[in-house]
């Protein structure tokens, strides 16, 4: 991952949404003027999309990594949830979850990793990205997830139930202030985390 923040960029509110910064995972820099209504439907990515979400993470992190990033992630088995937010035909916002395993003394724990979230630049500051989270985090509840982590800032993704705190005991290569974590039931609080191995190839 070579230290990319995977949900996040530091000055933007987007991978979390929209386009990050690189070199951590997930957030994306808000859109200039007031927030405006988009009439959108979420719902699960399939191939046919996979060009469309190319394009939207190619121009909402200005690079080929994230497009890179969700394509291995893809092929490799390791995505968990991937949701598309459509005005019409049209996609706005994508946020993918893969599998994150924690390694605890003789067992480990599945958990997964919110990376990368984005929105098209015409569609931010009108809720997509989190509708698309909270439509994500309650699929992932009812299909049995317990914990999930983001590196991100912590001033958006606290609206979603993630705390710094939940994720001090965890070790990782991105430890720090921006490491995130939300549990949604019985899950480990220490551990190393081990992000699937796309993310070292990025």
């Amino acid at each position: 991952m070579r230290g990319r923040l995977l949900a996040f960029d530091r000055g933007s509110a987007c991978r979390q949404p929209c386009g990050e910064r690189r070199g951590v995972p997930g957030r994306a820099p808000p859109a200039p003027g007031a927030a405006h209504m988009i009439v959108f439907a979420i719902r699960s990515i399939g191939p046919s999309d996979h060009p469309a979400v190319k394009m939207l993470l190619e121009e909402a992190f200005d690079g080929p990594g994230e497009a890179r990033l969700t394509n291995e992630l893809r092929a490799d088995g390791h995505v968990v949830l991937e949701l598309g937010a459509f005005d019409a035909d049209r996609l706005i916002g994508v946020v993918v979850f893969s599998r994150l395993m924690i390694e605890g003394p003789g067992a480990s724990f599945p958990a997964v990793a919110l990376a990368p979230v984005a929105t098209a630049a015409d569609a931010r500051r009108a809720g997509v990205a989190t509708s698309l989270i909270e439509t994500a985090h309650r699929q992932l509840i009812e299909a049995g997830e317990r914990l999930s982590v983001v590196l991100g800032e912590p001033e958006f993704y606290s609206r979603f139930g993630y705390e710094v705190e939940r994720a001090e005991g965890f070790s990782s290569p991105w430890q720090g202030p921006y490491m995130q974590a939300v549990a949604w039931g019985d899950a480990p609080e220490h551990g190393q985390l081990h992000y699937a191995p796309a993310f070292d190839r990025l």
